[in-house]
């Protein structure tokens, strides 16, 4: 089965965080980073309603290190999703970015099956450095 692939897909990376967890656009994360951290998901931006809002299709790091999209499954084992459906309060701690606000999740798919999608929009307030 071959896939096509777009030339100009974009794509952001980081992890999903509770409120008051440490945050990538602090300086004690991007030491982490340096040190051999790594993001655990990837979102590929299908579709861009502002600057500071957007929805994306879920990527994770399959047991090879390879990014394979989320699937709902797979969804419900990460603690982060459990504390959005409890609270919904839950931010994607973006790589250079900061903090985005989690809207929504939801199931979606395209020519290469279903896959999770997340809408995000820009934090208003955010996260001091040592909070």
């Amino acid at each position: 089965m071959s896939v096509y692939l777009q030339a100009n897909r974009r794509f952001v990376y980081g992890n999903f965080v509770a409120e008051g967890e440490p945050l990538y656009g602090n300086v004690l994360s991007r030491f982490a980073r340096v040190a051999g951290g790594t993001p655990e998901i990837a979102i590929e931006i299908v579709q861009e309603y502002s600057a500071n809002q957007f929805v994306g299709k879920i990527y994770r790091k399959n047991t090879s290190g390879n990014w394979v999209p989320m699937d709902a499954g797979s969804l419900a084992t990460h603690s982060w999703y459990q504390q959005f459906q409890e609270q919904r309060q839950l931010q994607f701690d973006m790589e250079g970015s900061g903090s985005w606000d989690v809207l929504h999740f939801r199931v979606e798919s395209d020519d290469t099956g279903p896959y999770v999608a997340v809408a995000l929009q820009y934090a208003q307030q955010q996260v001091a450095v040592g909070q």
